[in-house]
């Protein structure tokens, strides 16, 4: 029985010899190596400080590992470079910049401190927020409620630049402003404002006459990050799908600080010109504020100053064949009640 196990191991032995060798000849000759696990490299960082749930109760202990991840740049050969993650126990979270070493191996390069990270999942998306060509990620943290935290990154190559607006609390840790977080150009510059939920659910009238808080207000972006611009009174799309024209119908209210002057935006199709409505006319409170010959296939974006009533109703109608698309924002110009102030790194 020993000699055949020694021989088992004899065997084992060679094969991964065999294996090995052939994986520098491999190397040798040019052959793509084994695809990196980018999730096993991300893994490898989690947290140990996410693994209980309170440092006072070490012994409490959470197994509810959830990771999310972008790859910002690549190495030569396509394996990542620099790993942007964002790891959650479903209660606290962290985010971690993860950079390829020259032996080989990865390392964390640089975590982010005094942020009030935290949700039931993690998710990191990369979005192009200007013509900067900078690597820009939205990372969010879930709720129970289907609401989100979200932050703003973006890697100049050495630094995570923080692009988020925040608050603070006393004790000097920065919590997010950003909710349900929705990236629009809307003043049609090429540069990415940020529609966030100021409250969520939105908030209903529930006594008669009298006008709702703030829904959602437009973060725009600074040099220092993104800060507070303006309330959002009206925010929606509205698709060309049937054969025959028909009639969309929205209310909204004004909220209990507007002040105005407010403007009516209109963005048509797509960023890149695609599914553009060719024809159509939108009334506002009985008058009609954008006409069929204000909005077609060469109009991609319109302004249009409109008076506003305590309750308002919009009618869309659009025209042509199918598959166009509009965005309608109506905003509250009036400067922000509270001065922006843009967020720390």
């Amino acid at each position: 029985m020993g000699s055949i196990n020694t021989s088992k191991k004899l065997l084992e032995a060679m094969l991964t010899l065999a294996l090995a060798a052939g994986a520098f000849a491999a190397a040798q000759a040019g052959e793509p190596a084994t695809p990196v696990s980018i999730q096993e490299i991300v893994d490898q960082f989690y947290p140990t400080r996410l693994t209980s749930a309170s440092p006072a109760y070490p012994w409490w202990t959470i197994d509810d590992r959830k990771s999310a991840f972008v790859v910002m740049e690549k190495l030569p050969n396509g394996d990542p470079e620099t790993i942007l993650a964002a790891y959650s126990n479903g209660i606290g979270g962290a985010v971690r910049v993860i950079k390829a070493q020259s032996d080989g191996t990865y390392a964390v390069a640089f975590e982010p401190t005094g942020l009030d990270f935290g949700g039931t999942d993690a998710s990191v998306d990369s979005v192009t927020i200007d013509q900067s060509g900078l690597a820009t990620v939205e990372v969010s943290f879930g709720a129970f409620r289907p609401t989100t935290g979200d932050w703003i990154f973006r890697w100049d190559g050495t630094n995570l630049i923080n692009l988020t607006a925040m608050e603070t609390e006393e004790d000097g840790t920065k919590h997010t402003l950003l909710c349900l977080s929705k990236f629009v150009d809307l003043d049609h510059d090429g540069t990415l404002e940020i529609i966030s939920e100021e409250n969520y659910p939105p908030p209903v009238v529930e006594i008669e006459g009298e006008l709702p808080d703030a829904a959602e207000s437009v973060y725009r972006l600074t040099p220092n990050g993104y800060v507070l611009d303006r309330p959002v009174l009206f925010f929606s799309y509205f698709s060309r799908k049937t054969s025959a024209p028909t009639t969309d119908t929205r209310e909204f209210s004004l909220l209990q600080n507007s002040a105005g002057p407010y403007v009516l935006k209109i963005t048509n199709g797509d960023r890149d010109g695609s599914n553009r409505v060719s024809s159509g006319h939108i009334v506002l409170n009985g008058v009609e504020v954008v006409t069929p010959n204000m909005l077609n296939q060469g109009a991609e974006f319109l302004s249009v100053p409109v008076a506003l009533q305590a309750h308002n109703t919009l009618e869309v109608t659009l025209a042509a064949k199918p598959q166009g698309s509009i965005l309608v924002t109506v905003e509250d110009t009036s400067p922000p009640s509270a001065p922006p102030q843009p967020p720390q790194p």
